[in-house]
Formats: C-alpha cells, structure tokens, sequence
C-alpha cells in the first residue's frame, strides 16, 4: 500500500485537531441511559488510548460522531468509565478491611470520594461514597438503641426502687397499727385496721402515682386489706 493511502489509526485520530467543542454539547439535552452502542464504542476509543491520560472530550467526539446518539460530554464518557466499564471494578459485598479503610481515608480526606477511589482502585468514587452514608446510617441506628435499651433499664431500676419503698412502708405500717380488739364486733375491728393503714399510706400512693400505673398502687395498698383480714 503506498504511504499517501495509509489510515491513519484511531488513537491518532483522537489526537489530531479535530474541531470540537465541549461547551456545545454540554449545554444540549443530557439523557441518562447509555445505549449498548454507546458503551462498545467507548470501550474501544479507551483500549485504544496507549497514553496514561486519556482526553475525554476527543473520546466523547468519537463516541457521538459514531453512535448517532444524542451527544455526550468528556465528562460523562470518563464517569461512564470510571463507574460501570473498567475492567477491575468490583461490586458486591464490602469487607470489613474495605470499610475501615473507607473510615481511615475519610479522616484523612474528608467527602473526596474520587481521591478515595484512586487509593482504593476496585471501588468506584460513587460507590464508597453510598458505602460511607451507608455505613453512618448503620452506626447511628446501633447508637439508638444502645441509649434506648439504658433507658429502659435505668426505668426498670427505678421502678424496682420505688416499688421497694412501698412494700418497706406496707411492712412498717403493719408492725405499728393497734392490735385488733377481740371485744369488739370481728367487722368493727377489722374495717378499723384497715382505716388506720390506709391513713398510713395515703400520702405515699400520690407521691409513686408518677411511676406507678393506679392499679398498681392500689394492689399494693390492697395488700394491706388482706393482710388484716387475716389476723
């Protein structure tokens, strides 16, 4: 073949000063879903790029040129690489050194998902970022019910402590109220004794009425009934 017919080759045609303009495009419609046609012809165009850094917006004039698609800027050829076509992406599940590594990088970088992604050359910038807010949801819900569990038993502990206080002052009314007298008519006597305990107690039952339902308050001086009944 003589010189003056040679093609010249792809990457060379991406290199040469072919007249376009990334602010045309990118102030067109933008679609959202890349088409089989799309992908293969990007696909391609980087394979074909020998050079360490790849300029997208000769990339994205091929891939419009060729497609026939509505067009696409650099930008959205590089993220459309970078996010779902390069080779050594890895999706899945995420490893316990994967996340302290997330939490570790994050200290040191802050919200810069795309300098993470460079140090962590599997995952996508778009995925540890999901991953990061992912992973706060996570430890903020553990944290809430961590602190609603210690409530509960902090609730429990002071029930049981009141509760304890209003037996102690049952047993202790007991142990000071008149002995029945046997002369008396059995009822008299024992609607008496109840009365004065009662009196007792009476107080109190306000005060525990705050961490007290009322029928357990009243259960508690009802015990008292029973208990005078019986002697």
């Amino acid at each position: 073949m003589a010189p003056g017919n040679r093609t010249a080759a792809p990457s060379m045609i991406l290199r040469s000063s072919i007249p376009y303009s990334e602010s045309s495009v990118s102030g067109r419609r933008k679609r959202n879903k890349w088409a089989e046609e799309e992908d293969a012809i990007l696909l391609d165009t980087v394979r074909q790029e020998s050079s360490g850094k790849i300029n997208w917006p000769l990339v994205a004039h091929r891939v419009n040129q060729e497609s026939g698609q509505e067009p696409r800027t650099g930008k959205q050829c590089r993220e459309r690489w970078q996010n779902h076509l390069r080779p050594n992406i890895k999706k899945g599940n995420w490893t316990a050194q994967e996340e302290d590594m997330i939490r570790v990088l994050f200290d040191a970088y802050g919200p810069k998902w795309s300098s993470m992604s460079k140090l962590m050359k599997s995952r996508t910038d778009n995925d540890i970022k999901n991953k990061w807010y992912s992973m706060q949801r996570t430890e903020k819900s553990k944290k809430r019910k961590v602190a609603e569990t210690m409530a509960i038993k902090r609730s429990l502990k002071t029930r049981s402590k009141e509760r304890q206080e209003i037996i102690d002052l049952i047993t202790v009314s007991k142990a000071n109220r008149p002995p029945v007298d046997r002369a008396q008519d059995e009822n008299q006597a024992i609607a008496a004794n109840d009365t004065h305990v009662y009196d007792d107690l009476q107080p109190y039952s306000a005060l525990y009425q705050g961490s007290f339902d009322t029928e357990d308050v009243s259960e508690l001086l009802g015990l008292i009934a029973t208990d005078s009944s019986e002697v």
